[in-house]
């Protein structure tokens, strides 16, 4: 019996996904447990297991083509001569019902009944106007019939808008005028510089996929770089009043042979356009959400750092295979504050607090992609060289677009370090539903007064943001001062 296979949902928050390659060919048998196609999510590459065997008899979708979940992608058959027909009439019936929907026209109001035809003008010459009293002088020295002025200039006709740039003879991916493309593909034909526009799609409903941009690219096609938009035509000008002499038109300058030059962008400053990857994506909407709907305040201490900084240059002496960082030692110290400060280690859930027992810690991870958050569970009960193991693992993990939802889902609290890019100071976003976050600053060499005496010292700026529907200022104070405190004597840390 032949199968449908759909775009899976990888993740609770997975709504589109992309498949970067497939890992069996038209042709192939494929048996349960085996990876069928890497698919690209919000958060990482994750690889497609199926969870039926049969023949691979044909892809429905181009790889880098973002499609929603639930879109059909496959089809698998018994065997390898299987009638798929019906299977591949009811996959594009899927995938066009979105499209006609979208396109039917929307229902027209009735229309009006027709305007009563104006009467015919009367030929009696109409009764001289009243004219200001500033107007009256100013049309006698002019000579100027007041019949003339009186009525208001009639308003041009409505320009038509101006044709959009090499518009003429373009194709259209769906009848309306505009050219269809997948993300993967116009990454593809901007990297090459390819006026993606003029190309003729092959893919459903005449959308552009990179199989046409390779063939384009292969066969020679013309590179060009899209000028700005034409200046608008000139607005017809009023009609001249009696006694008055039009203003002399300059004469239209003669047609050149050679083509004109486009006119500069606004600054003279060359852009390029970047398609938004799907964590691109995610990061946008996650971020913008959080910053309009989180009411955000922010609590900062100074926090002197020689004591922790001795006790890491301890245990790599001691221990020269334990590779400590910084970080560790800090992810390690908020997990015993918030077991003291169990308010701070919570969530926001719209009509209720949770609050967490255990410190499960998101530490964020810069990739080429964008921020992400793994988190490192039940911290308070695990020692330093098991949590310095674990950060490493999942911070690889993360740069290789390999994380599972397992990884990166359900932290209580989060972290993000930018001390080893020399930042001072900063505020970090909320990672909702979290009610708090760490932005960890870098350690600074600076004065600080020790009793009577002012000596040089290593500091640190801490910055907690704070949910303020779930968390008082008072109590984000007081998770600082304690974990100020720990940072400060931090042989705690190693029981």
């Amino acid at each position: 019996m032949a199968l449908l296979l759909t775009m899976p949902s990888l993740s609770p928050t997975m709504e589109t996904g992309v498949i970067t390659a497939w890992r069996k060919q038209v042709g192939d048998r494929i048996e349960v447990g085996e990876v069928l196609a890497e698919i690209e999510t919000d958060k990482a590459v994750m690889d497609y297991e199926v969870v039926d065997e049969g023949y691979v008899r044909e892809f429905l979708v181009e790889t880098g083509q973002e499609i929603a979940v639930g879109t059909p992608i496959c089809i698998l058959s018994a065997t390898a001569e299987e009638d798929i027909a019906a299977l591949r009439a009811q996959a594009r019936s899927a995938a066009v019902r979105p499209a006609a929907t979208a396109a039917a026209p929307a229902p027209q109001p009735q229309a009006a009944a027709p305007a009563p035809q104006p009467a015919a003008p009367d030929p009696r010459p109409a009764a001289s106007p009243a004219l200001q009293p500033v107007a009256t002088p100013l049309a006698a020295a002019q000579a100027v019939a007041a019949q003339a002025v009186a009525a208001p200039m009639q308003a041009p006709p409505p320009l038509a808008p101006p044709p959009a740039p090499g518009s003429a003879g373009r194709p259209s991916g769906n009848g309306a005028g505009r050219v269809r493309i997948s993300p993967f593909a116009r990454k593809l034909a901007e990297q090459q510089g390819l006026d993606w526009q003029a190309l003729q799609g092959t893919g459903p409903a005449g959308r552009i996929v990179a199989r046409d941009v390779e063939a384009a690219i292969t066969g020679g096609a013309a590179m060009t770089l899209t000028g700005p938009p034409p200046a608008p035509a000139a607005r017809p000008t009023a009609q001249a009043l009696p006694g008055f002499a039009p203003a002399a038109q300059p004469a239209a300058p003669a047609q050149s042979a050679a083509p004109a030059r486009p006119a500069p962008t606004a600054g003279g400053a060359g852009y390029e356009d970047l398609p938004l990857s799907m964590m691109r994506k995610a990061i946008a909407r996650k971020m913008a959400e959080s910053k309009q709907t989180v009411p955000h305040f922010q609590t900062t201490r100074k926090v002197r750092m020689e004591k922790l900084l001795e006790l890491r240059a301890s245990l790599k002496a001691q221990f020269p295979d334990v590779r400590i960082s910084l970080n560790d030692l800090l992810v390690k110290a908020c997990a015993v504050a918030l077991r003291r400060h169990p308010v701070i280690n919570s969530q926001f859930l719209g009509d209720r607090i949770r609050r967490f027992a255990g410190a499960d810690i998101a530490v964020a991870v810069n990739t080429d992609d964008g921020l992400i958050t793994p988190v490192l569970r039940n911290v308070e009960a695990k020692g330093l060289q098991q949590i310095a193991a674990e950060s490493r693992a999942l911070a690889d993990k993360a740069r290789e677009r390999k994380l599972v939802p397992e990884d990166y889902q359900g932290g209580t609290f989060t972290i993000s370090n930018m001390g080893m890019f020399g930042i001072y100071e900063f505020n970090a976003i909320i990672n909702t539903p979290q009610a708090c976050i760490l932005a960890v600053a870098g350690v600074v060499r600076e004065p600080v007064v020790e009793g009577e005496r002012i000596v040089i010292g290593q500091t640190m700026h801490l910055t907690l943001s704070s949910d303020h529907r779930a968390v008082d200022g008072v109590a984000a104070a007081e998770f600082l001062a304690t974990l100020c405190g720990i940072i400060e004597n931090p042989l705690s840390l190693l029981l």
